[in-house]
Order: structure tokens, then sequence, then C-alpha cells
């Protein structure tokens, strides 16, 4: 049975090519408005963008910094030790040093044979299982036979990002005859490029002098640029399947007096998003001064749902061009011919606004992007409802496309955010003052799109809790929480764990309060989201606070109107030994009482211990 997908004007036809791909759950052909007939039900290939599972978080490159793609950032690789089975799923591999279960790794063969037609062939698998330090299981079997006897393959683990941010320089390592030259991975949501990607001049190696340059062919054909020393090396090309069934480095041009450049890399990026400012650089090296030949530019595929500022013949776009020649002279008695500029690389775009933008010898040859520049802004993902506890962060996303520069405005409750002006907003330390319906509006010189509403929401959250209080007897009394969270916001007070009829408010108020209400007082704070418990937190009632001067007199603070008894004693050891004194009756909140039946004139006739008792 055959598999029918469109290309340009043509139909092409190849069933393993799709069967290949269905069972790798990756889709390389991306037209969101093409319907496939296959036997592995794969319709409406735009739905089948692989993004991966963002299981490695966030990436970002500040500004000014090179990060390099290899094992610091999870990008690691081995080398296949022995041929892949097509009836196996475990394959033997130089090390499984830095992979684990659950990883995406892509086998993919550099250089073989030419005869064999295996050159740039790929598959992408998750490891379901390591052993030893040299087997490897995947989760179905090769389709390739990866035959290592012919072929130079790698596995390269594919970094599955959440959000990739590159502000600075993201560069590949330079092919070093087994691994090298790529950039490969995957981000969950947003690949944002305000700075440079890089692999150029890391591809296949230029020739030394009298060489013919590296190219995907171990036996000396394709596209490696011939060397002549004489009248000066040829430039590399990128002999490019324009389906991406193979994918190949830039090939390196030939030496002529001097050596050749080396070709450019390769960088494969899918996102749900792909907001792009910054450059992506697959060029290839220039030769050597005496006749070297350039290198030929490399190759750039880019997937993703939307893609925003990758405008053709940008400079802030996506850099294919093959390196300079090295130019003529007189090397001792001899004149030496100027060597070849390398031939340009090519590069597709698939989005889901249309057809994949292809760029090659003769179509559009310095960058690929989106081809259209006459699109008002269209929101393809709605900003997601966000619920956090306060002091977290918050983050709303769009997806929108449209002729560039795509402009943002973000709003809350229908009013402008101040300086909120990108994709993505972020809110630090939520508080509730940051809860509400947030959107956004996307314009461009078109017109202008509005976001549906994501509200922010919030889990009960106890701010200021109650931790106690000591009260005297009569006095009033409040008791307060304070809490945040989504509205609305219910009350429950306990009373020593047994709920207080009424007590639904954030402040619990005594009136007059009385011995009996002391106890250990709680409180939860619900909404629809969950709970928070507050306590339980120790109320003291006491019959009245009061300070002893150095004479026999008591300040006393308590409640106007309320009386009190006053006891003396000599020693504290006898319970029975405590006598009346007086009694007072509060006419103001803090009063003198003196003891006037005590000796005050003999020095240290007599020690008294006084205590207060309310009298009822």
């Amino acid at each position: 049975m055959k598999n029918i997908f469109h290309f340009g004007n043509k139909f092409n036809y190849d069933c393993k090519f799709f069967e290949i791909n269905c069972l790798r759950r990756f889709c390389l052909l991306v037209f969101a408005s093409l319907m496939f007939i296959c036997p592995c039900n794969l319709i409406a290939v735009g739905e089948s963008v692989n993004v991966g599972s963002g299981n490695d978080g966030n990436f970002t490159v500040p500004s000014g910094q090179t990060t390099v793609f290899g094992s610091s950032i999870g990008a690691v690789s081995t080398s296949l030790i022995s041929p892949a089975q097509t009836n196996i799923t475990q394959i033997n591999v130089g090390s499984t040093s830095g992979f684990q279960p659950g990883d995406e790794v892509m086998l993919y063969v550099y250089q073989a044979d030419d005869a064999t037609g295996a050159a740039g062939q790929y598959e992408f698998f998750h490891v379901t299982g390591i052993s030893g330090g040299n087997l490897m299981t995947l989760d179905s079997m090769p389709t390739n036979a990866f035959d290592t006897t012919q072929e130079i393959v790698v596995v390269q683990r594919v970094p599955n990002f959440s959000n990739v941010t590159i502000n600075g320089t993201l560069a590949a390592t330079n092919f070093n005859g087994t691994s090298g030259g790529l950039i490969v991975f995957r981000a969950e949501n947003t690949l944002t490029i305000a700075g440079t990607v890089t692999a150029s001049g890391e591809g296949f190696a230029g020739g030394g002098g009298n060489e013919s340059g590296q190219s995907f062919s171990l036996d000396g054909t394709g596209g490696g640029g011939s060397g002549n020393w004489e009248f000066g090396g040829g430039g590399g090309s990128l002999d490019q399947d324009l389906t991406f069934q193979h994918l190949f480095l830039g090939s390196g041009g030939g030496g002529g007096t001097d050596s050749g450049g080396a070709g450019g890399g390769m960088v494969f990026a899918a996102a749900t998003a792909i907001v792009m400012t910054g450059q992506i650089d697959v060029s290839g090296a220039s030769g050597q001064t005496y006749g070297g030949g350039g290198g030929s530019g490399g190759l750039v595929w880019l997937q993703c749902w939307d893609a925003t500022g990758i405008a053709p013949q940008s400079v802030q776009g996506i850099d294919l061009n093959g390196g300079s020649g090295g130019g003529a002279g007189m090397v001792g008695p001899y004149y030496r011919g100027p060597g070849a500029s390398g031939g340009t690389g090519y590069c597709r775009l698939d989005y889901n606004l249309g057809t994949p933008n292809l760029a090659g010898a003769n179509t559009n040859p310095i960058v690929c992007g989106i081809s259209s520049n006459s699109t008002p802004p269209e929101i393809l993902i709605q900003p997601q409802a966000e619920l956090v506890y306060a002091g977290q962060t918050a983050t709303f996303n769009v997806v929108a496309a449209g002729a560039g520069p795509l402009n943002y405005s973000w709003l809350i409750n229908g009013t402008n955010i101040p300086g909120a002006s990108f994709a993505t907003l972020t809110i630090s330390n939520v508080t509730q003052a940051d809860l509400g319906c947030y959107s956004v509006i996307v314009s461009n010189s078109l017109g202008i799109a509005t976001s549906l509403c994501a509200e922010l929401e919030m889990f009960p959250t106890i701010i200021k809790p109650f931790i106690g209080a000591t009260a005297y007897w009569g006095e009033n009394l409040t008791l307060k929480v304070l809490a945040w969270g989504s509205n609305p916001l219910s009350y429950q007070w306990y009373d020593n764990g047994t709920p207080i009829p009424g007590a639904t408010n954030c402040a619990l108020v005594f009136s007059s309060i009385q011995f009996t209400n002391a106890g250990n007082y709680s409180v939860i704070v619900s909404n629809s989201f969950g709970s928070a418990t507050n306590g339980p937190a120790a109320l003291t009632v006491t019959s009245a606070l009061y300070t002893i001067g150095f004479s026999p007199n008591l300040t006393i603070t308590g409640t106007v109107g309320y009386s009190y008894i006053i006891q003396r004693t000599q020693n504290l050891a006898d319970s029975n030994g405590w006598v009346t004194a007086g009694s007072i009756t509060l006419t103001q909140p803090v009063q003198l009482w003196v003891d006037t039946n005590l000796d005050t004139i003999t020095p240290c006739s007599s020690q008294y211990f006084y205590r207060v008792l309310p009298d009822p």
C-alpha cells in the first residue's frame, strides 16, 4: 500500500517513509491544509508536530554568553558500534554515559559509501532501557540497518526543553569524524532566538593542500570540493534531498595551495512557537588565502505552529551562504589561482499557516522563512488560566501569527499593564492584587487580534496568621487573620476544635471577654480550590494586669466598672495564707491602689506578696 503526500506541484509515493515516521511519532512534513490517506492513520500532518515532553526544563543562553551544544546541556552523543538490526530494539553503543530511560535520541548517518544511499538517514527513538555501559534499548525497532561497517553513525540525545530562550550564542561543535556539527532539540512551548544559533563552519572539513574536501560520501564522491594546488580548490556543495528524508552537513571546500573551508553544520528545532529576532548561521567557512575552496552552507529545518520574525532576505534570518574561496596570488615564482566559493545551503520552515518554504541554489538561496507579509494577526494558542499559591510565579503565553513585526500588549481586567509587550507575560511573587482576567492584544500594520480572558487564580493562603493573644477580664478583643486567595473566601473559627456558630469572617470579636472564652483558637480559610488552616493558637484571659511599686501599692490595668479583690501573703508555700487586703472598682483603665494597713515606717519589717482576683 502506498502513502500519498503533496510536495510542490507533484505527487510522490513512499509508503515506507510515512510508516517509519508514524512509528516514531514524529512528522517530517507539516501541511496544515493537507489531509493524508495512509495505513498509519496520519491525517492533517500539522497536528503531529512533535514538540517533545519538556522534561529537560527551561533552557536559556544569557546575553553575552556562548553555550556549546553538548553534554553540559544534556546533548550527549555516542557512536553506534555495531549495525542496528531491524528485528530487535537493542543497539550497541560506544557508551551509555549521560543517557537514561525516557531520553529521546536520534540515530543519524553522517557518512556512508555512496553506493549504499544511506548517508543522511536518520530516525528518532526513545530510550526504554540501559544495560551495562554499552547496550541501549529503544522503544521500537529501527527501519534502517545503520550498517556501521559502511557508515559513520551517531546516537545523539535530543534535549526536550520546555522553553528555550537564546539571547547569547548557542554553538555547535565541529564535526570530528564521529560526532559534532549538529544542533538538534525540541521546545514544548516557545523557542525565542534573540541572539545567534550557529553551526557555521562546523560541518565536513575542507581539504588540505591539493586535497578534496570531505562530504557525506566515504568513497570520495559527493559534494566535497576538488583539490587543485595550481588553479585553486573547488567550492563544496550541498546535494540536499528536498524531501528531507536525508539530511546532510555542508561539504568542505577543496584545497588549493592552502586548505579549503569547512562546510556549515545542521540545525533542527521543533517548537510550539518560534519567535526570532536574531540569527541562525550555518554558513560555510571561507577557504584559506591561496586557492582554498569555500565550504558549502549547511542545513536548517524548523518545525512549529507559529513562526514570528523569520523574514526572507533579512539579516536577522537564516544564513546559508557558502564560504568564499581563497584569493589568487604568487606563491614563490608561481601564480596560484583563486579557490571557488562554496555552494548555498538549504533550509525548510514548516508551520501551520502554509506549505513548507524551501530554499536552495535557485530559490531564495540566502534565507528562508514566511513568504507572505500580508496577513493580519491571528491568535493560534490562547493564554491559559493559572492557579498558584501566594508568592509563586505565574506565566501566561500566547502564540500568534501574522506579518511581522507583531506587537503585544497585555491587560489585566481590561487595563493595560505597563511594559508587558512580549508573547510571554511573567508575574513574580503573585499577590492578591495580581488576581484577575489577563488578555493580550496582538497587532501589526494590518490589524489587531485580542485573546480570550485567562484567569489568574489563587489557592487560599494565610498571609498574616493569628498567633495567640492575652486579654484581661472584661476587655473587648478582636482576633484577626489575613488571607489571600480567589474570591469568595470563606472563614470558620474554632474553639478547642469545635466550630463557633456564626464565626465566619476574617475577624472574631469578643465583647467583654470572660474567663470562659480562654482556649485554643483556629480558623480555616477556604475557596473553590482548597483550604488553608491557621492555628491552633492560645487565647489567655487574666483578671487584670498589675505592677507593684516600691511602697505597698499596685498599678492595676483592667476594665472600667469591673471590681477586683486584692490579697496578700507572706508565704507563697501556704495556699491558705492569703488574706484580703482590700478591693477596688476601676473608674479608669489604669488605677493605683495603696495598702494602707501595713507598717511602711520600720525598714525591712516584713515582706508581702500580692495578687488581684476578680470580684464577682
